[in-house]
């Protein structure tokens, strides 16, 4: 992919990166005005403020809402799609080869972005009063051990979860001319989907939560390197547009959709579910986008441009998203913390910063 880019790819990275950032601002926002309250972590609520941006789990604990509270939630599976694609464009290499290519592209950048977020977390904690020994180095190194990131840039969690994933897949994947290829690819998929879904019904505190994401996130990039070349297929595109469309509408309200980071569902139906659903959502998200970018170019363009810098956009979204949030709170800004300011305090950084860091990273080598 490097020689050679594939403008549907570019496009689908654009609409899925604005739809992450944008969830990520709607989320923190949330949190913020939950926290002004004073609701956050308590349970046995049983009405909310009225106008409040949150809702109510099935404990009766207060928690955020999502980005698909206010429009269709026709992304639901946007981080399966990130680990799907890096599948289609994986080649097998020598462990030597494999380990020194991800740990430039993905360990730089995640080690230089926590280092960031791990200094605006310190200053913070000095500012609330908290900044221990213990808090600066213990805590965090934990934390790492737990849940793949560093505190204030937590989805910096996926470059580290898909740098595991493929260390494996270059280890348990076979090479395409194999004799057993699709025997071997399937069974990959379906063995790290259930260690996944085991590490869902076990929920242990002390399981890494890279461990789990990470077995998930390696069955959709072994799909991504095994099915993509069926994706426009038409046999394949009729059948997953009677998976995803029927799930979209009746199956998602119900059963709800598989949170990435932590590995959470629902409903264990909603967990089973997720695997066929969400490839068959993928496969009919790329072949939209192939269509785009076929018939509708001068819409596809923008995004596709977008697309192109997903990356540093992704690496130092976090920073707005969750650092804004904390920043108001340190501080107890409250009369700044009702979702709609703090959502558009975020959304004004975005708009300032992430293309400065897009344009700055053309000249920086990793």
């Amino acid at each position: 992919m490097a020689d050679q880019r594939y403008k549907y790819i570019d496009l689908g990275a654009g609409l899925m990166i604005l739809w992450m950032i944008m969830g990520h601002a709607v989320n923190q926002a949330s949190m913020a005005e939950i926290i002004q309250y004073g609701l956050w972590g308590t349970t046995g609520v049983s009405a909310l403020p009225e106008g409040l941006h949150a809702r109510l789990v099935s404990d009766g604990s207060v928690d955020i809402i999502g980005l698909g509270y206010y429009i269709p939630n026709l992304l639901f599976f946007f981080m399966q799609w990130f680990f799907y694609k890096s599948g289609q464009f994986f080649t097998k290499r020598s462990i030597r080869e494999e380990w020194k290519k991800d740990w430039c592209k993905l360990i730089v950048q995640f080690v230089i972005w926590s280092v960031v977020g791990y200094v605006l977390y310190v200053v913070l904690l000095g500012f609330q009063g908290g900044l221990t020994l213990r808090n600066a180095t213990y805590s965090i190194v934990r934390g790492f051990f737990l849940n793949g990131y560093i505190p204030l840039n937590y989805p910096l969690w996926f470059l580290f979860s898909l740098f595991v994933v493929k260390q494996v897949a270059n280890v348990v994947l076979p090479q395409k001319d194999d004799r057993y290829f699709h025997l071997k690819c399937a069974l990959v998929v379906l063995c790290s989907f259930a260690i996944g879904f085991g590490a869902y019904l076990w929920k242990h505190p002390f399981f890494p939560k890279w461990v789990a994401n990470g077995s998930v996130g390696l069955a959709f990039f072994s799909m991504g390197y095994w099915l993509s070349k069926y994706e426009t297929k038409w046999w394949l595109i009729v059948l997953c547009i009677f998976v995803y469309i029927p799930y979209l509408i009746w199956g998602l309200p119900t059963y709800g959709s598989v949170g990435a980071i932590n590995n959470t569902c629902d409903s264990i139906v909603g967990y089973l579910a997720s695997l066929p659903v969400f490839f068959a959502g993928i496969v009919v998200f790329n072949g939209t986008c192939r269509l785009i970018t076929k018939y509708l170019p001068h819409i596809s363009v923008p995004f596709e441009m977008i697309g192109k810098y997903a990356m540093i956009i992704y690496v130092s979204h976090g920073l707005f998203s969750e650092g804004i949030p904390t920043i108001l709170a340190t501080f107890d800004l409250t009369s700044f913390m009702s979702f709609r300011t703090c959502f558009w305090i975020i959304v004004i950084a975005y708009v300032v910063c992430l293309p400065i860091f897009c344009f700055m990273s053309k000249k920086i080598k990793y």
